[in-house]
C-alpha cells in the first residue's frame, strides 16, 4: 500500500511541474488596459512590463542579424532585460514623486514558476487572478553569465551616476589637469593606455556629480583615413573647415547620465581605468550565481 501511494504522489509531482502558479508580484508598466498585453521581465517578485513596440524604455528591440534576418522581438526583449529594468527602476528613482513610476500589487497566474530574468506575454484580466502570463522565453545556465556581467555594468553605471568629484579622485588619486567653464568642471585624466580622458562634473543643486566622462583623441594630420574621407564628402571642401577638423580634437563618447544608455558604456570606461571598479561587485556576481 506504502509503495502504491510513493507512485501516486510522483506521478502528482511529475504531473504537476508543468502546473501554473500564483504569484503576488510588484508591477511596473505604462497604461495598461483590461484585455491588453503586454511583454513583462520577471525579477525578484516584480514584474516590469512594455507594450508592444519596437522598444522599451528607450532601449530599441528592432535588429537584424548579420546575414539581415529579423531577430524576434521577444530575444531582444529576453537579451536586453537587465538594460529594461535597469531604466525602469533608474525612472522611478528620479521621478519618486510620479504615481505612475510607481509599483501596483497584482496577484499574476503564471504558466510556471518564473526565475530571475524570465520574459513573459502577459493578460491584464482583473478578477482574483488580475494578470495572467504565458511563459516566452527563460535563462539557462548557459546563458545566466551573460546576465551577471549586464548586472555589473548597470552597477557601474550607478556608481558613476552618483559620483563627485571627491568621491574620483578618492578611487583614482589626483588628476592631471581640471578645465572649468563657470557651470562645469572637467577633471582630466590618462590611463595606461595613453589616450586623457575628461571627467566632466555638472551642477545639480548644491553638488557636483559626474555627469559624461569622454576620453580626448586627435586625428593626425596625415592620417590616410582621415584624409580620404576629407576629399570624397563634397560638404567638407572649404579649406577652413578642413583645417579645423585636422586640428580640433576628435571625441570618442565613453559615458553620460542618461535613463536610456550608459551600461556598455560604463563598462567600456572601467577598462580604461580599472581604479573606477565598483567594490561591491564581486558581492554582486556571488549573489546573481545564487539565485
Amino acid at each position: 500500500m506504502k509503495r502504491c501511494w510513493r507512485i501516486a504522489a510522483l506521478a502528482v509531482t511529475a504531473v504537476c511541474c508543468g502546473c501554473s502558479t500564483r504569484l503576488t508580484v510588484g508591477v511596473m508598466s505604462g497604461k495598461w488596459e483590461a484585455g491588453q498585453h503586454q511583454d513583462c521581465i520577471f525579477k525578484a517578485d516584480q514584474l516590469y512590463c512594455v507594450a508592444p513596440g519596437v522598444d522599451a524604455m528607450g532601449v530599441r528591440l528592432l535588429a537584424r542579424t548579420k546575414e539581415g534576418m529579423p531577430i524576434p522581438r521577444r530575444m531582444m526583449l529576453f537579451s536586453n532585460s537587465v538594460e529594461i529594468i535597469h531604466v525602469f527602476e533608474r525612472k522611478r528613482s528620479e521621478d519618486w514623486n510620479d504615481k505612475n513610476a510607481g509599483t501596483e500589487t497584482y496577484v499574476v497566474k503564471f504558466s510556471e514558476r518564473p526565475i530571475k530574468y524570465s520574459t513573459w506575454d502577459c493578460l491584464k484580466r482583473g478578477g482574483s487572478a488580475a494578470i495572467s502570463c504565458a511563459l516566452s522565453v527563460k535563462p539557462s545556465e548557459k546563458t545566466m553569465p551573460f546576465f551577471i556581467r549586464k548586472e555589473e555594468e548597470a552597477q557601474m553605471d550607478d556608481v558613476l551616476k552618483a559620483m563627485n568629484m571627491d568621491g574620483l579622485q578618492a578611487k583614482c588619486g589626483k588628476p592631471v589637469s581640471e578645465i572649468s567653464d563657470g557651470v562645469s568642471r572637467s577633471l582630466i585624466y590618462t590611463p595606461d593606455s595613453g589616450t586623457p580622458i575628461a571627467f566632466r562634473f555638472a551642477t545639480y543643486g548644491s553638488a557636483f556629480l559626474l555627469d559624461s566622462a569622454q576620453s580626448q583623441e586627435k586625428k593626425a594630420a596625415n592620417d590616410p583615413l582621415h584624409n580620404d574621407l576629407l576629399l570624397k564628402d563634397p560638404l567638407l571642401k572649404d579649406p577652413l573647415l578642413k583645417d579645423s577638423l585636422h586640428n580640433d580634437p576628435e571625441k570618442i563618447f565613453w559615458w553620460k547620465s542618461a535613463p536610456g544608455r550608459g551600461m556598455r558604456e560604463a563598462a567600456q570606461l572601467v577598462k580604461e581605468m580599472p581604479c573606477l571598479k565598483a567594490e561591491q561587485s564581486q558581492e554582486l556576481t556571488a549573489s546573481a550565481r545564487r539565485d
